[in-house]
């Protein structure tokens, strides 16, 4: 357990490493308890994260939710919205677009519920 600090506020939209910090910051855990749980060899992984100068490793990405009580869901469209906002557009605009009914999607129809 770490003694309780003051954490600064969360900036508007922020990036996964300002979001990982205030999250880390606000923990009941100190950054070598996070380091073990997510599996780093060394607790200044999680100083690099929140600082920015490394990235936070998509395979750790469930855990590090986990410990903070975080949403993976939410988490990871973060992690993509900072390392590949492109891609995540590009995604986000497929996914739009075929959202809809399964009588709307080829092929699918056949398989509702009869």
């Amino acid at each position: 357990m770490k003694p309780t600090k003051l954490v600064e506020p969360l900036p508007p939209n922020p990036n996964i490493h300002e979001f990982l910090a205030y999250h880390i910051d606000k923990s009941e855990f100190t950054q070598r308890e996070i380091a073990t749980a997510c599996g780093f060899g060394r607790p200044s992984m999680i100083s690099m994260i929140k600082s920015g100068d490394t990235r936070m490793p998509l395979e750790r990405l469930g855990v590090m939710a986990a410990v903070l009580s975080l949403d993976l869901g939410e988490l990871f469209k973060l992690w993509m919205k900072t390392y590949y906002p492109e891609t995540l557009k590009a995604l986000l605009h497929h996914a739009m677009k075929r959202q809809g009914t399964l009588g709307e999607v080829p092929g699918l129809s056949r398989h509702r519920a009869k």
